[in-house]
Formats: structure tokens, C-alpha cells, sequence
């Protein structure tokens, strides 16, 4: 699993995570730390990977997180990012290494997300193109 490829060194909570996309296609993070205690969360990476490799107009149908000890559920930032790419239909899976494992939907987890449909419009053009 991507959970080999945490890297740990100030919280030593290994997770890691993966977005399916509604094409099926999969994409997989792990967090990575640093000293300085700057962090870069397994869900956010993999939303990354998938952005980078299809393009924004990628759609995630579920994110499911792998984690040594309790279920691993996303911080806000992430939820965001989840929400950025997500469908009506998405959910959160967050498995455990005992067995553990719950599925929640997206909306759910950010029952009052921010929308870019939210900003004015001409800040909507500079931040997401125009759509």
C-alpha cells in the first residue's frame, strides 16, 4: 500500500489514502512531515496525483484512507480539496490496519462547503478559468 511510503518523523501516524475516480481510474498518497513540523496529508497527495495526471475536470467517487491506529478522517483543507473534485454521490471510507472501517458521505463530513460558486464572479474568473 501507499502507507509504505509515509514518512512520519514528528506525529509517527502513518496513513495513507486513495481517490477512485468515477472512471475507475485510482490514485494513491502518503503523508510526509518534515522536522520543521510542515505536513503534507496522505489525502491531499493523492488528489494531486489525480489532478495532475487527468486534469481538473476529474471526478473522485470515493477517498479511502488506510491508517496505523484510529481511522484516519480528513483535516478541513482536505475535505475541501475532496469537495473541489467531488459528485453528488461521493464518499469517505477511512480503514483501519485492525479492520476497522466506516463510510460516510463527502457531505456529511462538510455539510456547509465552500463552493467557488460562492465567489463573486470576477474573482471566480481569475481563481477557477471562468467555469
Amino acid at each position: 500500500t501507499a502507507m509504505t511510503g509515509a514518512y512520519c518523523p514528528v506525529s509517527g501516524y502513518s496513513i495513507s489514502a486513495r481517490v477512485t475516480t468515477t472512471s475507475g481510474a485510482h490514485f494513491y498518497g502518503a503523508n510526509v512531515e518534515t522536522g520543521a513540523n510542515i505536513s503534507m496529508h496522505a489525502e491531499a497527495l493523492a488528489i494531486a496525483a489525480m489532478v495532475t495526471a487527468l486534469g481538473p475536470a476529474a471526478r473522485i467517487a470515493n477517498v479511502t484512507t488506510l491508517a496505523r491506529g484510529d481511522p484516519g478522517f480528513p483535516c478541513g483543507d482536505c475535505r475541501q480539496k475532496m469537495n473541489e473534485f467531488c459528485t453528488p454521490r461521493t464518499d469517505f471510507t477511512a480503514l483501519t490496519l485492525a479492520g476497522a472501517a466506516q463510510t460516510v458521505a463527502l457531505a456529511a463530513l462538510l455539510p456547509y462547503a465552500f463552493v467557488v460558486e460562492n465567489l463573486e464572479n470576477g474573482r471566480r474568473e481569475i481563481v477557477s478559468g471562468g467555469k
